[in-house]
């Protein structure tokens, strides 16, 4: 009996690895992916590596690096891993000073295999409620962040890690803000585009615009 349950704990832990580790976003144990970021005059802005850890049916993707001031970049980020994709699990969010007492996630960040083809799109919505503090006044309420992605195109991208065939995700966020009394926090939108290659991931990204903008790049393959 003990055997047969340890065999199903295996059978059951290796479906729920496979469903995180989708074509456009892979989870082998011991790869780590290193970009560089560039500023929107293309001058060097730091660098950054990422490790993906799994976790049942979930992974973090683990973001360790340094600006170009040597700030330190360090972020944790979960994901849950669904047959229809991979979807981010909010964490994270919140932000300083803030109390978040619920989290509420629909739809997908990555689609799972078919869905890749260029024109298709897809959405996903997180919802946070919580409370915290807007300078010396008590606050509580919602954010709502809604993003829409469509596959535009399926393109050859240069990057330092190599030449790619690559689609291209472009990603339309929008931020929507209820509180219990009137901030002027508005309702920002903003854009980002990243190049997804079979069995590596993400090989670049460009987010913001004007001097605002940032850019990664791959540095190399991640098999080590």
């Amino acid at each position: 009996m003990r055997r047969w349950i340890a065999s199903l704990v295996v059978l059951l832990s290796a479906g729920l690895a496979q469903l995180c580790d989708q074509p456009f976003s892979p989870l082998r144990e011991g790869w780590v992916w290193e970009y560089r970021l560039l500023d929107a005059k293309g001058q060097s802005a730091g660098n950054v590596t990422a490790r993906k850890v799994l976790y049942g049916n979930s992974f973090v993707t683990q973001l360790r690096g340094s600006d170009a001031n040597g700030g330190e970049i360090r972020n944790d980020t979960r994901y849950v891993c669904t047959p229809e994709g991979i979807r981010t699990a909010g964490e994270g969010l919140g932000g300083d000073g803030v109390t978040v007492r619920s989290i509420k996630v629909s739809g997908i960040e990555i689609p799972e295999a078919d869905a890749w083809q260029v024109g298709a799109s897809w959405q996903q919505k997180v919802e946070i409620e919580g409370e915290g503090r807007f300078g010396v006044l008590p606050v509580s309420g919602r954010m709502t962040l809604e993003t829409t992605f469509r596959i535009a195109a399926q393109e050859a991208v240069a990057v330092p890690a190599g030449r790619f065939n690559a689609f291209r995700v472009e990603s339309l966020n929008s931020l929507r803000f209820q509180t219990s009394i009137p901030l002027p926090l508005g309702s920002p939108t903003f854009r980002a585009t990243y190049w997804y290659a079979l069995d590596v991931g993400v090989v670049k990204t460009v987010f913001g615009n004007g001097n605002d903008l940032r850019v990664s790049e791959l540095l190399r393959l991640p098999r080590r």
